[in-house]
């Protein structure tokens, strides 16, 4: 949560929280970047534990799912700007996953290199495609 590979690199913690201000930042009634949203507060490491860390970590993806709840057919062809730039809803939504997919891309890489030898794949391990391509095949 709170180990980083060098000065540049982030924590897990400034991770999430990175998450958790984007979603807010771009929920659907206000797609688009808020005005009032300050990036450099996000990396403020104000984080004091791991239970306020998946609280914020629960929030981000409910702000996510409950604004693509919201959305109708109509709010995809809707115009938003992001940093300057012209973006439909649908767009915006595309650039949005990809960016949290790099995120927690980050953060499985940090968890990784911290577990070491004791890291259990979230995917099928080295070696193992053959028995999990077997065991995919009706009995």
């Amino acid at each position: 949560m709170y180990n980083n590979a060098n000065e540049s690199s982030r924590d897990i913690s400034i991770v999430v929280k990175g998450i958790v201000y984007r979603a807010d930042s771009k929920a659907v009634r206000k797609i688009g970047e808020k005005p009032d949203r300050n990036r450099d507060d996000e990396f403020v490491d104000d984080i004091e534990g791991l239970a306020q860390l998946m609280q914020l970590w629960e929030k981000g993806w409910a702000v996510l799912f409950d604004s693509l709840e919201e959305l109708t057919p109509d709010d995809l062809l809707r115009t938003v700007t992001i940093r300057g730039q012209a973006h439909s809803v649908l767009q915006a939504i595309h650039r949005q996953i990809s960016h949290y997919g790099y995120h927690v891309g980050q953060i499985v890489y940090v968890a990784k290199a911290n577990k070491s030898a004791d890291w259990q794949t979230l995917s099928i391990a080295k070696g193992g495609s053959g028995k999990f391509n077997e065991s995919l095949k009706p009995s």
